[in-house]
């Protein structure tokens, strides 16, 4: 691939190109099992279309300076749910996760009590902490291996008590809850153990490298916290706890486990409460004992869910004389699943708007969630695998992402992009767009300016124009230009089109696009 000095390349896309479907096979760029997406023969590239009229004025104009790198690119690529399935007969995602880029699994939440947590793991709230016979690790080691496998890294939640200290909050079809640990000496000890035998091989155990642990589960609604001031002093001395069990293994084992947590609910309408409360923990933490602040964005829109990670950053940063700066940020728990919402282009958009508002806030993300759900009481799991038949469960609810039998929903297809971006086109340059909160873009290039990506998202487009225009590139460069497209037409993850665009003389090519309904649109170009 070439490299050359940086000048000028103005890009817009006719409505045109736009509507031309044209079949291509696979690029090997991103390589997809083939039992979902089936190659087609190469069809010659489509002309480049005429220039707009005169005078004509895209709805939305956006402007990419190829020269100012301002970090780099993010795909926030954790998904809750492993690629395992719970429900018996679903459909293995393992190569799926592989090439969506997934980098990090949190063990399911809101599954069958006692099946992946701590209350299953250590059955007898009154058994030793150091007798391998005290363990169960027959189901959640199952879960971790296939992360692994996936080649993902598992975020472990220390949920909920020891001795199956976990049920659904309102009967079979509630939410899974657990209560404050009866012994919490006892549970902190049983995490260590449990870390031992993950990552040093204890009570017959693995060499698997997990080093991301997180608090328990939402402590103020769900974990057994209450919010009043007796059960706040209660919830961060508990955290105390945890932090210190984590260090002890570290000091023990040599190995550098990170602290996450809380994992607390964060909601637009209750924020300065919110905040309080963290602001309540951070007083009796040093730096040393939070690796990453956890939380549950509950924001409607990616407007409101960047509004809420912006608030937490800035509480990290300026604390007790920015004394918590280094402490990153996780969106543990995540979802843009709001009424009336299922797998469809919107939801893509909806996420992909988050995902980019995101890139300067937030460290790590996790998506709620990729595998089919299953509730009911204890005991409808297989005690080996953790699996339960649908049929059983009283509610078995279907992912947004995927289809039980492994087929992607619209809203996965975003994860394609950001992990070929994130790959190719790793450094993220400065974006100008006066509608970033409502149609946000981000744009990205490779080292030598070789490759340029441009990933658009419009939850809420109807029919709208565009122009994109990439600056500082030199005149006369040919690029082979593909764009991608997520909306009702999708099907499978290629091209929509394919042209070769050449900068003119001063450096510029105008192409013109438009948006029809919510969708996500990726450009990817290419020097020729």
């Amino acid at each position: 691939m070439p490299r050359f000095p940086l000048h000028k390349l103005v890009i817009g896309i006719s409505a045109g190109l736009l509507l031309a479907c044209g079949r291509l096979e696979q690029p090997q760029a991103v390589q997809v099992p083939t039992a979902a997406v089936r190659p087609t023969p190469l069809e010659p590239p489509a002309p480049l279309p005429p220039p707009p009229e005169s005078g004509a004025q895209a709805d939305l104009v956006v402007e990419v300076d190829l020269s100012d790198v301002q970090g780099t690119v993010n795909p926030l690529a954790g998904l809750q749910g492993g690629p395992l399935p719970v429900v018996r007969g679903d459909a293995d995602l393992t190569e799926w996760y592989r090439q969506g880029g997934v980098d990090h699994v949190r063990l399911p939440q809101d599954t069958l009590p006692n099946n992946l947590t701590l209350g299953g793991v250590f059955p007898n709230l009154y058994a030793p902490t150091d007798d391998p016979r005290s363990y169960d690790f027959r189901r959640i080691d199952r879960y971790v291996g296939a992360i692994v496998e996936a080649g993902a890294t598992p975020l472990w939640q220390a949920t909920y008590d020891l001795g199956g200290g976990d049920t659904l909050s309102a009967g079979d079809t509630g939410q899974q809850a657990g209560r404050f640990p009866v012994r919490s000496d006892q549970w902190a000890s049983a995490i260590q153990g449990t870390l031992a035998h993950f990552n040093d091989g204890w009570a017959g155990g693995h060499t698997w490298q997990v080093r991301y642990v997180e608090f328990t589960n939402e402590p103020f609604t769900l974990g057994g916290c209450w919010a009043d001031g007796l059960g706040l002093d209660a919830c961060w001395s508990l955290f105390q706890t945890f932090a210190a069990a984590i260090n002890g293994y570290n000091t023990q084992s040599g190995r550098d486990v990170q602290i996450v947590g809380p994992g607390m609910v964060v909601a637009p309408q209750e924020l300065d409460t919110q905040v309080e409360r963290l602001g309540a923990l951070l007083d009796q933490l040093d730096p040393d004992q939070l690796d990453y602040l956890s939380f549950h964005p509950q924001g409607r829109t990616p407007v409101e869910q960047d509004g809420i990670a912006q608030e937490l950053r800035r509480l990290l940063d300026t604390y007790d004389g920015g004394k918590f700066a280094t402490v990153g940020l996780w969106a543990s728990q995540w979802s843009s699943v709001g009424p009336g919402e299922s797998g469809g282009p919107r939801l893509a958009a909806l996420d992909t708007a988050t995902r980019i508002l995101w890139q300067d806030t937030v460290d790590f993300a996790t998506l709620y969630r990729a595998d089919r759900w299953p509730q009911g009481p204890a005991g409808l799991a297989d005690p080996d695998t953790g699996e339960v038949a649908c049929a059983d469960a009283v509610v078995c609810e279907e992912s947004p992402y995927f289809t039980p039998d492994g087929e992607p929903k619209a809203p996965f297809w975003p994860f394609l992009a950001l992990a070929e971006i994130g790959r190719e086109t790793p450094e993220r340059v400065a974006v100008a767009n006066a509608r970033q909160h409502l149609t946000p873009v981000l744009a990205a290039r490779s080292a030598d300016a070789g490759q340029l990506s441009v990933l658009m998202a419009a939850p809420n487009a109807v029919s709208e124009t565009y122009t994109i225009v990439l600056s500082e590139l030199p005149p006369g460069v040919s690029f082979r230009a593909e764009r991608f497209v997520v909306d009702d037409l999708t099907e499978e993850w290629e091209p929509r089109e394919e042209t070769s665009v050449q900068t003119e003389s001063d450096g510029t090519l105008t192409l013109n696009g438009q948006f029809f309904g919510p969708s996500v649109v990726y450009w990817r170009l290419r020097a020729e």
